[in-house]
């Protein structure tokens, strides 16, 4: 295996574990709202958490942006798909800026 194959072999492994390591973050945050639920259903109190929620994963966001970005060197290949997948969220994340920017107004 030549030099670009092992970083390839090196980039994809880091991939594989951060990918591993976001489902199980997003597993326990998915138990905590569970548990939200169920203590409002138990309670009769409803609580609106959207803005406190979304707040949480736009923070969650930026650190992981954040790590990707230290990882990444300008010489960098990636793949189609992580391309595309950075691309998909650069532009879902300005369109939710756009609406809310306007919203405003």
């Amino acid at each position: 295996m030549d030099r670009d194959g092992v970083g390839i072999n090196i980039f994809m492994d880091y991939l594989t574990k951060y990918y591993k390591n976001l489902c199980e973050q997003l597993e326990a945050r998915v138990k905590v709202l569970e548990e939200k639920v169920k203590e409002e259903t138990s309670t009769g109190v409803e609580g609106d958490y959207e803005g406190e929620m979304t707040k949480g994963e736009l923070e969650y966001t930026i650190q992981n942006a954040q790590e990707i970005s230290d990882e990444l060197n300008d010489e960098d290949e990636l793949e189609a798909w992580v391309q595309s997948k950075i691309t998909k969220a650069a532009d879902y994340i300005s369109t939710v800026k756009d609406y809310m920017a306007g919203r405003n107004k």
